[in-house]
């Protein structure tokens, strides 16, 4: 699926694509190394042009670190916020797993699909992290568990008689065959059953043993759940349908469970839960 909502290079202003292409430049070959004349090019304009907006490179450096400055704070309230409501193990991209887990069971049977909390193994780096880099709010990656660097992560060789790279002859085509079916699978679900809920909240306006959530309907959902688990728990571990509403109680403790609200469709396709926002009202 291609996304349409992101801003494209040739639709921002030249003095918004004249400070990405700076950013990008002073990153890669560092502030010094980088001239005017570079960075004008690199950004399709000219030197006219960057001197309307920017009356020389000092200031335009002061404005990169201003930018970077204001993403760093909002990066740490997000950090802040993460640590006050302990949604850490709650991205999008970790509702979408859990729902991938959930799910591949039910059309692929005896294929396991295993959770790994982290954005890649070490010394790689995550196929889905470009996705998110670029403002997709989840991805995944499919991985499978058991690597044979011999051939995996090798340039295509022959040394001291044992052969390197990642050739056709070293795919299991059943493994290779399952893994796509898993995929599939995910992927029919998200696309045949309902939108997840919007604006979902969970209510703290007092204290209590039960929790409140609240939400926004949405298109091919006939009912809602919402679902429960322990805070050291990876999977959702309870469930009540509340039927076509979009407020509802359930007597599970906000303080000693993750709660989160999903929705149903007349087929009884699921949706990926959404982690609800605290809210005092």
């Amino acid at each position: 699926m291609v996304r349409t909502d992101l801003p494209e290079e040739s639709s921002l202003s030249p003095r918004a694509r004249i400070l990405k292409t700076a950013r990008a430049l002073f990153y890669r070959q560092g502030i010094r190394a980088v001239g005017v004349d570079a960075i004008a090019e690199a950004a399709e304009t000219n030197k006219m042009t960057l001197y309307r907006h920017f009356k020389s490179k000092d200031e335009l450096i002061a404005e990169c670190l201003r930018e970077c400055g204001r993403e760093f704070e909002t990066a740490w309230i997000e950090i802040e916020r993460v640590n006050l409501v302990g949604s850490e193990s709650d991205s999008p991209s970790r509702e979408l797993s859990r729902f991938i887990a959930e799910i591949v069971p039910v059309y692929v049977p005896d294929f396991t699909v295993r959770q790994i909390f982290r954005s890649d193994r070490f010394l790689r780096g995550g196929d889905q992290q470009s996705f998110q880099s670029v403002g997709y709010s989840a991805a995944v990656r499919f991985v499978e568990p058991h690597e044979n660097f011999t051939h995996q992560h090798q340039d295509v060789r022959m040394q001291g008689g044992v052969q390197y790279g990642d050739l056709p002859q070293y795919i299991d085509p059943e493994y290779l065959k399952r893994a796509t079916q898993a995929d599939i699978a995910a992927l029919a679900t998200l696309a045949l059953g309902p939108a997840p809920p919007g604006d979902v909240r969970l209510v703290t306006a007092r204290l209590g043993y039960d929790s409140t959530l609240r939400w926004k309907r949405a298109a091919d959902a006939v009912s809602y759940e919402i679902v429960w688990r322990p805070t050291d728990a990876a999977q959702w571990e309870g469930a009540r349908n509340t039927g076509d509403v979009v407020e509802a109680t359930v007597p599970i403790s906000k303080d000693d469970y993750i709660l989160g609200v999903r929705s149903v469709d007349s087929n009884g396709l699921r949706s990926p839960a959404v982690y609800p926002v605290p809210v005092r009202e």
